[in-house]
């Protein structure tokens, strides 16, 4: 009698990391060849949250676990306050299930720099993390249905004084990266 052959290939998960990891590498190469400075950090810092954005919108769906962004201010980060000026904003998404949230392996925290600020909107209403009590829990969420909570974040720099970027719910329920969706529609339309 043969022995059972096992079963080689990939897993559906895993190929959407490598997809997702491609995408974050490409814009960076993309961004490295054609700009430079302040402006140029921001947004590669920017392209990068969509890529995992999305990764995280199709592991939801795929795996049937919601998947919670947890934003972290530099104030959650360290107790000292001299250091949060050496700490930018840190996201992560993580997978949620009866027992709680945990994180992703595949999925990395991620940090802006220290000059960029976040400002979050959450249903239209400011979101106060300064008050919260429980740092634990996502400020939005991918569900398995593939619907997003109500989210908006204003990205701005102080090396850019007009620099103002948004990423929000788009009329399908996707996160959207306004800015860029509005330039490339603009280009559509010539």
């Amino acid at each position: 009698m043969r022995p059972l052959k096992s079963k080689a290939g990939f897993t559906l998960l895993e190929v959407l990391a490598v997809i997702a990891v491609l995408g974050i590498a490409l814009a960076s190469v993309t961004l490295t060849i054609g700009r430079g400075g302040p402006e140029s950090a921001v947004t590669e810092k920017i392209e990068q949250f969509m890529a995992v954005s999305r990764f995280a919108a199709d592991r939801a769906v795929l795996s049937g676990d919601p998947m919670g962004l947890l934003l972290e201010p530099p104030q959650w980060q360290s107790d000292s306050e001299p250091e949060w000026e050496n700490i930018g904003w840190r996201y992560r998404w993580q997978a949620g299930n009866y027992q709680g949230w945990s994180d992703v392996p595949e999925l990395e925290a991620i940090s802006f720099d220290p000059e960029t600020k976040l400002h979050v909107l959450i249903d239209d209403l400011d979101w106060r993390w300064e008050e919260l009590l429980d740092r634990s829990l996502p400020v939005t969420a991918y569900y398995p249905t593939g619907d997003l909570s109500s989210i908006e974040i204003q990205i701005t720099d102080e090396r850019l004084p007009d620099y103002l970027q948004t990423i929000h719910i788009n009329e399908y329920g996707q996160l959207e990266w306004k800015e860029l969706a509005e330039e490339l529609q603009a280009r559509e339309d010539r």
